[in-house]
């Protein structure tokens, strides 16, 4: 009877999480079936792209560069039936085989005869090839090593499956905070204790500016004492509307520098209530805007919208922020006739001919992208 070794099931979940773990999974597959080669293939290899190609026991870097440039497309032991173990003389005709290039050129340098393995395609179009080797002398594959693969096969299919599941929610995460970033908008997220646990790049440059908030030990605080009674007040709120499951709420909190001067605008939010036993799942988010932070959209995008020279892009981006023609002026050390005329020039390109409408036009368009590029 052929048992599936534990630490093979181990190895190939733990890739999951660090898909290192899967080379550990076919060195251990390699030893248990007494393979010279064992390789997993999630991303096709191509000239210009290296793929997504694991292997276990190769010497040689090369030898792995020529099949990605010469020999993979000459290969044919692929498009296996569908989740079926199968071997390369099943497959193809082995007189055949033996006189092409592929054979003479690749296999036999390396020594390798024979050939085992499986293909599964995911439902989002990802193919995954499983492949074992035996070099010339050695036994031939028999029921013991396609019995293994073929246990190995469903496990191996629902590891790739998660672990594509969160590479694409990592992904759409990063592109989210990205986003935020360069909107210069602080995304800060908060445990039921109230603990940070994560920010992204626009809130890391608000703990550093001297506007009031901070990071001490994990938690949030405001400068003032009164302030961040208040602050606190809230989260403590939020969190006790996110432990006992109610509906999602908002608060809106702002600082200011001194009654009627606005210093930082906050948007707290109470996130849906998880089942999960952590007890660093995500419960509140707080997203602060600094509206003294100076925005400025990449002259690039502004010269391909509307074909903007720099001038006229950074007098644009100015007029966005709020400055007036005069303080546009100075800031770009120029005169105020030749603002006037970059402005003339910015009208005639955009259509609009009221600054009002020129900046609803350049938010509207690229968006307040921050400075730092955050």
């Amino acid at each position: 009877m052929v048992v599936l070794p534990e630490a093979l099931i181990r190895s190939i979940y733990a890739g999951v999480l660090d898909e290192n773990r899967w080379e550990l999974f076919l060195v251990e597959l390699r030893q248990c079936v007494d393979a010279s080669f064992a390789t997993l293939l999630l991303k096709p290899p191509s000239k210009s792209d290296r793929g997504f190609v694991l292997n276990a026991f190769v010497t040689d870097p090369d030898d792995v560069l020529a099949y990605n440039n010469n020999y993979y497309a000459l290969d044919p032991f692929v498009n296996l039936p569908e989740g079926k173990v199968v071997s390369i003389e099943e497959h193809v005709d082995m007189a055949g085989f033996k006189s092409s290039r592929y054979y003479t050129e690749y296999m036999q340098p390396l020594k390798i005869e024979q050939i085992m393995g499986f293909d599964f395609s995911l439902a989002d179009g990802v193919d995954v090839r499983l492949r074992i080797t035996r070099n010339e002398g050695a036994l031939n594959f028999a029921h013991r090593e396609r019995y293994l693969l073929e246990m190995l096969l469903p496990h191996l299919r629902q590891a790739v499956e998660i672990y594509m599941r969160l590479q694409g929610a990592e992904m759409e995460s990063c592109l989210y905070s990205e986003a935020m970033g360069e909107m210069a908008l602080g995304v800060i997220i908060l445990s039921e204790k109230a603990e940070v646990i994560r920010y992204n790049e626009a809130a890391k440059r608000l703990f550093t500016e001297s506007n009031g908030l901070s990071l001490r030990h994990g938690k949030l605080c405001l400068e003032r004492s009164e302030e961040n009674r208040q602050l606190q007040q809230l989260v403590a709120r939020l969190i006790e509307r996110h432990v006992s499951g109610r509906a999602v709420a908002s608060e809106v909190f702002k600082t200011e520098y001194a009654p009627g001067a606005l210093r930082l605008a906050i948007q707290l939010r109470s996130l849906p209530c998880s089942t999960s036993p952590s007890a660093n799942q995500p419960c509140v988010a707080l997203f602060v805007s600094d509206p003294q932070h100076r925005r400025k959209a990449p002259t690039s995008a502004l010269a391909t919208l509307f074909g903007f020279t720099p001038s006229e892009a950074a007098l644009s981006m100015l007029l966005a922020n709020g400055l007036t023609l005069d303080e546009a002026s100075e800031e770009l050390g120029v005169s105020r006739n030749t603002t006037k005329s970059h402005l003339s020039a910015v009208f005639s390109k955009t259509g609009v001919t009221r600054q009002t409408k020129l900046i609803q036009l350049i938010l509207k368009s690229v968006g307040p992208v921050s400075e730092d590029g955050y």
